[in-house]
């Protein structure tokens, strides 16, 4: 959204919710945003007030409050675009410089709005995050294999892939070792087994993103794959996408 509205030349103000699907606050994680063009202003809430709230989908009152959240919405806003339809409308090659046209807008998205990389410049972890980030001094391959929260993933990319897939690597360099991230013990304990001290860790990892630390400890793991020098992991999930797009390196994916 930063790119859309830096080439329209709006300024933004970006609502940070915490919650327990992400409980943190953006200024426990990332530095203050800066922009030389436009205003970027950040506003955080511990719960999501009515004026920053999306349509109810699949839900007995969604009619009467979705008719009342579209009346007061409109009082503030000249174009409004839930996270429903983000998705729909990025699929559909909508153009989002379009909104250009409007004084004020609202949009509400689950991913970005446009399909280029993202741009490390306006996010940096802040210092606390920055000094347990990983620093490998060896050839190291990350791997993130997801398990507690996303039965698609599960379903669709099963462990031993993920092995095949490491012993692939080795065979091509046996001195390589392996970043792992993961929100599952299990997976750490199988694979340390496996692999012995090739496996590294962040040894405190917290998977629990519905608190601070668990927030902290996904930022560790990101940051650190980011760090290597390819991931193995899956398109199917954006924290594997995001960590083979902030410094553009190799991912081998698992499907």
């Amino acid at each position: 959204m930063i790119r859309v509205c830096e080439t329209i030349e709006k300024d933004l103000k970006i609502i940070w919710i915490k919650n327990e699907d992400l409980g943190s606050r953006f200024t426990e994680l990332y530095q203050q945003i800066k922009h030389a063009k436009i205003s970027v202003e950040l506003v955080e809430f511990e719960s999501r007030p009515f004026l920053y709230s999306d349509r109810l989908l699949n839900n007995p009152r969604q009619k009467a409050f979705n008719t009342l959240l579209k009346v007061y919405q409109r009082l503030y806003f000249k174009k409004v675009i839930h996270a429903s339809q983000t998705a729909k409308l990025k699929a559909d090659g909508f153009d989002f410089h379009s909104l250009k046209g409007f004084d004020t807008a609202y949009i509400s998205s689950w991913g970005r709005l446009d399909h280029k990389t993202f741009n490390k410049t306006y996010f940096i972890p802040v210092d606390e995050i920055k000094k347990e980030i990983q620093d490998f001094d060896t050839p190291t391959i990350g791997v993130h294999i997801r398990r507690t929260d996303h039965q698609v993933v599960i379903d669709k990319t099963p462990l031993d892939k993920f092995i095949g897939a490491m012993d692939d690597q080795l065979k091509k360099e046996p001195g390589v070792n392996f970043y792992l991230a993961s929100d599952s013990a299990e997976v750490k304990s199988e694979l340390t087994r496996l692999f012995g001290e090739k496996i590294i860790t962040h040894s405190s990892s917290n998977a629990e993103r519905s608190s601070s630390k668990g927030m902290h400890d996904a930022m560790i793991d990101l940051y650190s794959l980011a760090g290597t020098n390819k991931i193995i992991g899956t398109g199917l999930s954006t924290f594997t996408l995001m960590a083979s797009e902030i410094n553009g390196i190799e991912l081998i994916e698992i499907s």
